[in-house]
């Protein structure tokens, strides 16, 4: 007769340690795998994003769409790249399809990162995840936004801020770069998405991002001297 083979109280719990083990690992590398889809597609929004600035600029004699500052919502009867300028009311996705790149895009999906599917927050978070340098109209100083050559062509155009629920940079459709939160967004592991001039996009590092704050970089801040 063969002889029955028993685990031992010890080995069972050793080899349910292992599979308990064997089963975090899954989980964190799916969890990173997604974190990188995600990333991967706030890439590629920006790419439609600039793509789509692009043909705005070639059908506006260069300029830079109307940014949606907020000082500019009711001077100027046009359309911004988020939203049309005489907007109101709560922020949903009808506004989006009222905006200057739509028309170009003809789809909402670019404007938001696909981690987020919160549609309840207070400001512009609530449809978009992305930010444009308010640099392209001086800051709400400038009827007219500037025109391509006007600017250093790797200087941040648009960008990706933190994921904090409430910040000043969310009440309406730009900002200026340092008004990005505390980080960047958690949701990327402290990274973010910027898009440049020249239409080229990257992902940037949290720390990298704050020294160049620091330090006042034109890269953040590309309008080239008068």
């Amino acid at each position: 007769m063969k002889k029955l083979f028993h685990f031992t109280l010890v080995e069972f719990f050793i080899v349910v340690a292992l599979l308990m083990f064997l089963a975090s690992l899954l989980v964190s590398s799916g969890n990173k795998i997604v974190k990188m889809a995600h990333l991967n597609a706030c890439l590629n929004h920006h790419k439609q994003l600039a793509m789509a600035n692009g043909v705005y600029q070639a059908d506006n004699n260069e300029h830079f769409t109307l940014c949606n500052w907020r000082s500019l919502d009711f001077k100027v009867n046009a359309p911004g790249w988020l939203y049309p300028q005489k907007a109101s009311g709560a922020w949903n996705d009808a506004m989006l399809k009222g905006s200057a790149l739509y028309a170009y895009m003809g789809t909402i999906e670019p404007y938001r990162c696909p981690a987020e599917e919160d549609e309840s927050k207070l400001g512009t978070n609530n449809i978009t995840s992305y930010l444009i340098n308010g640099v392209i109209n001086n800051y709400g100083r400038n009827l007219v936004t500037y025109r391509t050559f006007e600017l250093r062509t790797n200087g941040m155009i648009l960008f990706e801020p933190s994921d904090e629920p409430f910040g000043w940079m969310w009440n309406d459709g730009s900002s200026t770069p340092n008004q990005v939160g505390n980080y960047l967004p958690a949701r990327h592991d402290f990274q973010g998405v910027i898009s440049s001039v020249d239409g080229s996009t990257e992902v940037i590092e949290n720390d990298t991002y704050f020294q160049l704050l620091q330090e006042n970089s034109p890269r953040l801040y590309p309008k080239l001297k008068d």
